[in-house]
């Protein structure tokens, strides 16, 4: 090969020159194949599927997120913004996972990317996705460039999944409504730092839900926080919840220091998740009863210890006993479970 069409091969084959005249070629690039095989709403088929995903399970919706990012994530590395224009060329419906990802993981120059392209989708409430994950440079950027507006639901997305330092600005440097939802979705997540905040500089407050479901996850700080500085109070399933699940250190604290009570729902719930302590403590303590559905689920499920526990003490002598799951016999002091019930 002469020396000019050395030096012609070597121009011509280029890594940049050939990505350039690869630009206009039809089909799928190699890089690209395993950014599809990722891509969630491909799969679902549904331009929507991650977004009203997150609305109804965040865990799934991050699982989705993570799954993505181990693919797309290394393949920005490389070609940056610059190659979103060729990825986008050959499967556009992706771009809704991207501006997700994006919004996600705080990435802002994605946004931006997306936002100079026009491709943001007026469907998507961003704001409301960056909250969610506390992507608060984004939410300033969507707001700087009135891509985005604040809306109730935008400080609640942040308080129910921890974002303090979102809620902190949205309420300390620039305004933002939120709702009861904010209290009680922080209250219901766990998140006691959001709760005091909230509590301590905003007016909108919490409902008896913000208690009940931080009975029913067992946070207990978040319960006795509640309890000490707030006047919405509770209802009878904070106990009732909070027994289903087993949480004895929070039905103790109810009942030393509230007066709801629970329903028989309480001890039913707790004998059909085996938690006998609890069982003991409502009926010992709480004189809490119980209806024949606590009876019927400890003898379906072999639990022998709890099924005598609540006939000697718990289920009243004229409760109807399901008979598809057990008989009811007379039992003698030396008989045992399986002797005295009768499957």
């Amino acid at each position: 090969m002469s020396r000019t069409a050395a030096a012609a091969s070597s121009v011509l084959t280029t890594r940049e020159l050939l990505c350039c005249v690869f630009e206009f070629q039809h089909g799928l690039y190699e890089d690209i194949i395993p950014l599809i095989q990722l891509d969630p709403d491909r799969s679902t088929r549904c331009s929507r599927t991650l977004y009203y995903l997150m609305l109804g399970n965040y865990a799934a919706f991050q699982d989705h997120m993570e799954a993505f990012a181990s693919g797309f994530d290394p393949w920005y590395d490389v070609h940056g913004t610059r190659g979103l224009g060729r990825l986008f060329a050959c499967v556009g419906s992706i771009s809704f996972t991207v501006e997700l990802h994006a919004a996600v993981t705080c990435n802002l120059n994605v946004v931006a990317y997306l936002a100079q392209q026009d491709l943001l989708d007026p469907m998507v409430p961003l704001m409301d996705v960056a909250a969610w994950n506390g992507s608060l440079p984004v939410m300033r950027y969507l707001l700087a460039n009135t891509m985005g507006h604040l809306s109730p639901t935008t400080l609640d997305w942040a308080a129910c999944n921890g974002k303090l330092d979102v809620v902190r600005y949205f309420t300390l440097e620039e305004w933002s409504p939120c709702s009861t939802e904010a209290m009680d979705g922080a209250a219901r997540c766990g998140h006691v730092d959001v709760v005091k905040f909230l509590h301590a500089h905003r007016h909108e407050g919490c409902t008896f839900g913000a208690m009940d479901r931080a009975a029913c996850y067992g946070f207990l700080d978040i319960v006795s926080f509640l309890h000490a500085h707030r006047r919405e109070g509770c209802s009878h399933r904070a106990m009732d919840a909070a027994a289903a699940n087993g949480h004895l250190h929070v039905i103790e604290f109810l009942h030393m220091h509230r007066d709801e009570g629970c329903s028989t729902d309480a001890i039913d719930g707790a004998a059909l998740n085996g938690h006998m302590a609890v069982v003991r403590y409502l009926h010992e303590e709480c004189l809490a009863g119980c209806s024949a559905d606590a009876l019927d689920a400890a003898l379906a499920l072999g639990m022998e210890d709890m099924a005598k526990y609540l006939m000697d003490n718990c289920v009243p002598e004229d409760d109807e006993i399901d008979n598809s799951t057990a008989t009811l016999v007379t039992p003698t002091s030396s008989s045992s479970p399986s002797q005295w019930l009768c499957a």
